[in-house]
């Protein structure tokens, strides 16, 4: 695992708040990088198993903008998941399109990659109470819809 700047030593930047976010959501992804990685997933490997265990049967379309990735690096999230054999294709609706299925190991991959957030809020986040996470939370979702509005197409449009 990389190392990361020591905040207070960065002089001015050092106080920049979307340094903060960034460094700690780095820090973050990190940890979650790592806890995964023996269980042969990435974070997008889990995102998409997700998806996959909630929308049975979704084509890669449907799952590439649920995750925000085009049509090449849906397709090859899709290929890796075959190959780890923690999804199937199937025929889909049309000759054009497959079905996605999440096999057993894929159903017991997502089980362990949902155990992964448990051990990481026992380890490094245990000092947060439930009203740190209500503020978070909150923080979170604000930074969510501010993002949204700011790529909405008329949004984008009007720059």
């Amino acid at each position: 695992m990389r190392s990361f700047p020591k905040v207070s030593e960065l002089g001015k930047m050092g106080e920049q708040k979307c340094v903060l976010l960034s460094v700690a959501s780095y820090a973050f992804m990190e940890q979650c990088a790592a806890r995964l990685a023996p269980l042969n997933l990435t974070l997008s490997r889990s995102l998409a198993l997700a998806y996959i265990d909630t929308h049975p049967g979704c084509d890669q379309t449907s799952l590439g903008k649920a995750m925000g990735m085009n049509r090449g690096s849906t397709m090859q999230l899709v290929d890796n998941l075959e190959k780890t054999g923690f999804v199937r294709r199937d025929a889909g609706p049309d000759r054009r399109s497959n079905a996605l299925h999440l096999t057993a190991d894929g159903r017991r991959a997502l089980g362990k990659a949902l155990k992964v957030d448990e051990a990481i809020l026992n380890s490094v986040l245990a000092g947060l109470s439930d009203r740190d996470w209500k503020v978070i939370f909150k923080l979170i979702r604000v930074i969510f819809d501010a993002a949204r509005e700011e790529s909405a197409p008329e949004a984008t449009a009007a720059r």
